[in-house]
């Protein structure tokens, strides 16, 4: 019986696993700063009278807008003047994506 200071680890000739114990620092040289997570900002969808294809900020799902539409007319010194907006909202948890202002 063969009494060695290191275990067996499988057929002769193979090397055990490597330690995984965490490395220091060399001395003088200090770690790297932690690494923050900072949030993308999710780009705005370019939005017109039509329902456009865009992700959900609120549920995150690529989806067709939703559309409403809503129209004002003004009457101001005489001149008559109508101005339309289209609401987008997403398919499938109904959250606001923004308007469209003609």
């Amino acid at each position: 019986m063969q009494n060695n200071s290191t275990p067996d680890f499988g057929p002769p000739g193979v090397a055990p696993p490597p330690n995984y114990h965490p490395i220091s620092p060399a001395p003088g040289v200090a770690p790297p700063p932690p690494l923050i997570d900072v949030p993308m900002p999710t780009p705005q969808p370019i939005l017109g009278p039509a329902p456009v294809v865009t992700v959900c900020p609120s549920c995150a799902l690529r989806m067709s807008t939703r559309t409403e539409n809503e129209t004002s007319s003004s009457l101001c010194c005489c001149i008559s003047r109508s101005e339309s907006r289209v609401h987008h909202y997403c398919t499938n948890c109904n959250a606001f994506i923004g308007t469209y202002e003609s």
